[in-house]
This record gives structure tokens, C-alpha cells and sequence, in this order.
């Protein structure tokens, strides 16, 4: 009994050219500080993306941002600049700053005085 082989030609591999590049990766999270400072790769991802969902409804950013609207860049900010974080239930939770501002404070002693 004789086999015969055939060849059955494929159609060409997809061209992605048309496609758009992705997003070039944010300098920050190549860094190691950031993924320590949350706790591990997953935790900062779930950070990230929980933080995003919360801007996209409408909540307001921790930080000042660029652009029309807030995005992986504020995220960023916020984290590294202690604004936000995960609690151990994996919710996200806003430091909030509610200490009076020095330079509004009247009263007490001067300086001079002490």
C-alpha cells in the first residue's frame, strides 16, 4: 500500500500592521519600589485595577493629572505618592489628609515667643 502525502496550503499569517501598537509600559512599573511598596505584583495590579474602575465612575483623583480625564498615570501617582492602597480585603482605600493647614492656623505662639 503506497501513502501519498499532500500539501494543502495555508492561508497567509494575519498581518497586524493595521493594528495599534499598545501603550508604551509606564517607566514606574519597571521599577521594584512601587510593586514592594503595595505588597506584590498582584496586589499592585488589583490596585491599579480597582483605582481605574473608581476614577472611570466618577470618583475624584487623590492627585492633580493631566489630560481630559485621569488614568494609569494618576493611579500611579497616587500610589507612589501614599494616596492610596489596598486593605486586606482588597478594597481600595484613600488616605485621607484632614490635619488643618499650617499657615491658617491663627493663634498659639510665634516662634519668636518660644
Amino acid at each position: 500500500m503506497r501513502s501519498i502525502r499532500r500539501t494543502f496550503p495555508f492561508p497567509p499569517l494575519p498581518s497586524f500592521s493595521h493594528t495599534k501598537t499598545p501603550p508604551p509600559m509606564l517607566d514606574e512599573l519597571k521599577e521594584e519600589h512601587i510593586v514592594n511598596k503595595v505588597g506584590g505584583r498582584f496586589k499592585l495590579s488589583t490596585l491599579i485595577q480597582k483605582r481605574l474602575v473608581q476614577l472611570n465612575r466618577g470618583v475624584r483623583p487623590l492627585v492633580e493629572y493631566e489630560g481630559s480625564k485621569p488614568g494609569m498615570e494618576t493611579v500611579i501617582k497616587e500610589i507612589l505618592e501614599d494616596k492610596i492602597y489596598l486593605d486586606a480585603s482588597h478594597d481600595v482605600v484613600e488616605v485621607i489628609d484632614d490635619a488643618p493647614d499650617l499657615a491658617t492656623l491663627d493663634g498659639g505662639p510665634s516662634l519668636d515667643d518660644l
